[in-house]
């Protein structure tokens, strides 16, 4: 009977254990499920931007009258002074060239025309009429040349553009589709192709009260123009760099 009744007082406290123990046996066979409580999000559709650093403050030669140069004394990435000799000009070679267009004159280009008309055929009067030197407009750096020795340069056409370094702005092109929902005062995150990941801030200074059309490929596409003022540090960038919306 001992044993009878010591086995049964056994199982009774094995019972017991096994009853205490199943909530936690059940929780640990259970998922954890922890209940999230969604927050609200505003979102805004990008709109996608491409364009270039400019050079904010820059200075274009232009010549008067077909020129020829005869030594150039300044390559892209020079830095120079105002009033300091880019090249020097071939007279002679210069005066050839135009007499030859005068002689030509069913062939004389259009910009050329009303120069051809104020000089003659008077080899004399010509020279009265052509500088000795193309000099710089203003101290900055040579940011693009056209100038070429011996080599007609053509009036109304930039040959040389000196800007200031340092002061850089972004010119950038939306697609007309977007052009409403941009203006003045909006912040905008570029990147630049030549330097990576690399980020930069800026806010829209002016949106362009036309739009144009560019070529994208094969095909035409209207957009408008904008400039972008730089914040921060931007000393990576350089005039001519692509950059992009992100």
């Amino acid at each position: 009977m001992k044993k009878k009744y010591g086995l049964l007082f056994f199982m009774t406290v094995i019972m017991l254990v096994v009853s205490a123990a199943i909530p936690f046996l059940v929780l640990g066979m259970v998922t954890q499920v922890e209940l999230m409580h969604p927050t609200r999000q505003e979102f805004s559709d990008d709109i996608y931007v491409s364009g270039s650093v400019e050079a904010l403050q820059t200075k274009e030669v232009y010549v008067d009258l077909p020129l020829v140069p005869d030594q150039v004394f300044v390559s892209i990435g020079d830095t120079v002074s105002a009033n300091q000799v880019l090249a020097t000009v071939d007279v002679n070679a210069t005066r050839t060239a135009l007499l030859n267009l005068v002689e030509a004159a069913n062939v004389i280009p259009e910009e050329y025309i009303s120069v051809a008309g104020l000089i003659g055929v008077d080899a004399s009067l010509i020279e009265t009429y052509l500088p000795n030197q193309i000099l710089a407009p203003a101290s900055g750096t040579v940011t693009s040349l056209a100038l070429v020795s011996g080599t007609l340069a053509a009036p109304k056409t930039a040959v040389c553009s000196i800007s200031k370094e340092g002061a850089l702005r972004i010119r950038l092109t939306v697609s007309e589709e977007y052009a409403d929902r941009v203006e003045a005062g909006q912040e905008v995150v570029l990147r630049a192709s030549a330097t990576g990941q690399e980020k930069y801030v800026g806010r829209v200074e002016r949106v362009f009260p036309t739009a144009t059309q560019t070529l994208v490929g094969t095909s035409a596409q209207t957009v408008v123009g904008l400039y972008v003022s730089l914040q921060g540090d931007y000393n990576r960038l350089k005039p001519g760099y692509t950059v992009t919306g992100v």
